[in-house]
């Protein structure tokens, strides 16, 4: 729906798709919310659209710097001609002319303008796309592993103790024989993507021998892992979120900045995050579109702290090695 729409409000569609869009817009209430929240996050580049009219001497400038640099050219190739004929060399075969030299140059630099910045977007595209992929695989072990729950939770993330970090998700799936490939815990935007040292997941058992607190023992490999969601408060508990396939409660996502979520993730050039939902689907946005289109901030609680959700529909997801409880200072035996 979201590209189609944006499609639509950019004006990318042909007469087909133009017309398929305004049919679903006069009959789809859902239709007519989104296109207005999309007009709402485009209004900021309208800003951007002003037409500006080029220097009146622009020509005559770069009419001066070429020739500037033919005249350099010129001369060194004059030199260069008068030192082979100084030294009985035979001239050189072929030589191209100014004309020749300017037309090369150009052509290089209107390569370069053209094709780098392609080079560079599909580069970042591809990378976005791994990482989506990579989130759909994971959100496919925690739906396996909801359905074999009893009561329907995904993996619990402790209140205190060991496990008391939002990374053991990953252990709980690879003790549950639901997570091949510990590689799909990561990013392959993420710098921790590009170690050479393979991905390695601690199990249940090597948690819970660990001696000090996990998030600091294990900031090695959960460092750079997929963000979790830290749980919610029903009834006074602290519990997992149960899957209802809600598609607008997220459930993981690149792993957001220390706990200023506010600011943007490196992993794609600070141009936002891909947030898995209960539903499945992935999607690319930054937080104020997060905000703004799911009516819930993916990252902190309806306190505005990165904490549990105040209810079981206010989602919260924390950085791999974040606990649910960072502000309270337990005093009571840790042990999980």
């Amino acid at each position: 729906m979201r590209e189609q729409l944006l499609g639509y409000l950019l004006d990318a569609l042909d007469d087909d798709e133009r017309r398929e869009v305004e049919q679903k817009l006069a009959t789809d209430e859902r239709w007519g919310a989104e296109l207005a929240d999309l007009r709402s996050l485009l209004n900021p580049l309208s800003a951007t659209c002003e037409e500006f009219e080029p220097p009146a001497d622009l020509a005559e400038r770069t009419c001066a710097l070429v020739h500037e640099h033919a005249t350099a050219v010129e001369a060194a190739a004059e030199g260069l001609a008068r030192s082979r004929r100084a030294a009985q060399l035979p001239p050189l075969s072929a030589p191209w002319s100014l004309a020749d030299l300017v037309v090369a140059v150009g052509v290089c630099i209107v390569a370069a303008l053209l094709f780098l910045p392609a080079i560079s977007n599909s580069r970042y595209l591809s990378r976005r796309i791994l990482c989506q992929n990579n989130l759909q695989q994971v959100g496919v072990a925690l739906t396996r592993y909801s359905d074999l729950d009893g009561s329907g939770y995904f993996p619990a993330v402790a209140s205190f103790g060991r496990r008391a970090y939002a990374g053991i998700y990953a252990s709980i799936l690879l003790e549950a024989g639901l997570l091949t490939d510990p590689d799909v815990v990561v990013c392959p935007a993420s710098p921790q993507a590009t170690v050479e040292q393979a991905v390695r997941i601690p199990t249940l058992e090597e948690v819970d021998e660990t001696l000090v607190n996990p998030g600091l023992q294990l900031q090695d490999h959960a460092k750079g892992m997929y963000g979790y969601n830290l749980g919610v408060m029903v009834d006074g508990k602290h519990l997992p979120p149960r899957n209802q396939g809600r598609d607008f409660f997220a459930l993981m996502s690149d792993e957001p900045d220390f706990f200023t979520s506010s600011q943007p993730n490196i992993d794609h050039a600070g141009r936002g995050l891909n947030v898995l939902f209960e539903d499945g689907h992935v999607s690319f946005c930054d937080m104020r579109q997060a905000r703004l289109l799911y009516q819930d901030d993916p990252f902190r609680n309806r306190r505005g702290i990165v904490e549990v959700g105040l209810d079981e529909n206010d989602a919260v997801i924390g950085r791999s090695i974040t606990s649910p409880f960072p502000h309270v200072v337990w005093t009571h035996d840790t042990r999980p």
